[in-house]
């Protein structure tokens, strides 16, 4: 079993963004930055693999507004934690069980 925990860090951002809002239309560009940690455990046994992952991410977003309407809409920054947890299972196969013996190729 192993537990070596991740460490996630970045930011982007993304230039003209659209929606349509009380029939107006908002342009504004976005910037996300985000912190996170997962934990991936992992155990191998016999013939199986099994791993869990779990995480949790931080965002921290701020929209810029642009264009004609952009005195209409208040700039937003917000923040939010986004989790997750993944399982994988696997066993491991041979030829013989792909391509057996007494069946038809």
């Amino acid at each position: 079993m192993g537990a070596f925990p991740f460490i996630t860090l970045g930011s982007n951002y993304t230039f003209g963004r659209r929606a349509v809002a009380s029939g107006k239309l908002r342009q504004w560009d976005e910037w996300n930055n985000y912190a996170g940690l997962s934990i991936p455990l992992s155990w191998a046994s016999n013939r199986t693999y099994k791993a869990l992952n779990i995480g949790s991410n931080y965002y921290y977003r701020t929209d810029f507004n642009k264009g004609a309407t952009k005195n209409n809409f208040k700039e937003l920054q917000f923040s939010y934690l986004a989790h997750g947890i993944s399982w994988t299972q696997q066993v491991q196969t041979t030829v013989q069980d792909i391509y057996p013996r007494w069946g038809t190729v």
